[in-house]
C-alpha cells in the first residue's frame, strides 16, 4: 500500500464508490433485465423506455468504472511507466489491428507511482478514444523531458474531431482532463476534421 496521504485518500474515494454507487447501478441493471424478460406484459412504448433505462446504466456503469481506475494507483512493474506503454502500444496492435509506435526519451524519469499511472490511464483513455472513433492507421505515443518539463503526446492519424465535438467534452476528454488536473498538469487537444488529433499534457 501506498505512503502518499494523497493516493490513500483517493483509493479510499474509489472504494466507497465501488460499495455504493457501483454497486446500485448494478442492481438497477439487473432489475431493469428482470423486467425486460416480462416483456409480454408490457406494451410497446414501456419496453422501449426500458431499454433506453438500460442502456444509460449500462453507459454510467462503464464511465464509472473509468472514473474509479483514475482514483486507483496503477500498478506499474519494476521497469515502470516507459515498459508499461510499451505494453500497452503492442496490445493495441495485436488487438485493433491499428499500429500504435511509442517513443520514450532515455533521460524521462517519472518516479511518483501516482504520477506514472495517471500519465499512463491518459495514453490508454487517448487510445481508447481514438480506435473506437476516429479510425485511425496509426497512433504515436511520445513521452520526453523538456526544457519546460515532461511533455506527453498521443496523435493519431484518424478522422479528427469538429469544434463541436470538442466543445462537448465527452466522458473520455473529461476524464483526461480531470487526470491531469490530479497531478497539476495542462491538458490539451488538438484536432481538425480529416486530420488527426493531437492529445498533449504538459508537467511542468
Amino acid at each position: 500500500m501506498s505512503n502518499n496521504p494523497s493516493e490513500n485518500h483517493l483509493q479510499q474515494i474509489g472504494n466507497l464508490l465501488h460499495d455504493t454507487v457501483s454497486q446500485q447501478l448494478t442492481a438497477m441493471r439487473m432489475l431493469l433485465e428482470k423486467l425486460q424478460r416480462r416483456s409480454e406484459k408490457l406494451e410497446a412504448k414501456d419496453l422501449e423506455t426500458v431499454e433506453q433505462l438500460k442502456g444509460l446504466a449500462t453507459t454510467a456503469m462503464d464511465q464509472l468504472s473509468r472514473i474509479m481506475e483514475g482514483l486507483n494507483p496503477v500498478p506499474l512493474d519494476d521497469q515502470g511507466l516507459p515498459a508499461a506503454l510499451e505494453q500497452l502500444g503492442a496490445q493495441t496492435i495485436q488487438i485493433s489491428n491499428v499500429h500504435c509506435a511509442v517513443d520514450v526519451a532515455d533521460n524521462v524519469g517519472v518516479q511518483d507511482g501516482f504520477i506514472a499511472g495517471q500519465l499512463f490511464l491518459i495514453v490508454r483513455e487517448a487510445i481508447h478514444n481514438a480506435v473506437k472513433h476516429a479510425q485511425p492507421k496509426t497512433i504515436e505515443v511520445c513521452l520526453s523531458q523538456q526544457a519546460s518539463g515532461i511533455v506527453l503526446t498521443i496523435r493519431d492519424d484518424g478522422c479528427g474531431m469538429s469544434s463541436g465535438m470538442k466543445s462537448s467534452k465527452g466522458a473520455g476528454l473529461r476524464i483526461m482532463h480531470h487526470r491531469a488536473l490530479a497531478i497539476d498538469g495542462q491538458l490539451d487537444i488538438r484536432s481538425t476534421p480529416g486530420q488527426g488529433t493531437e492529445v498533449r499534457c504538459e508537467l511542468t
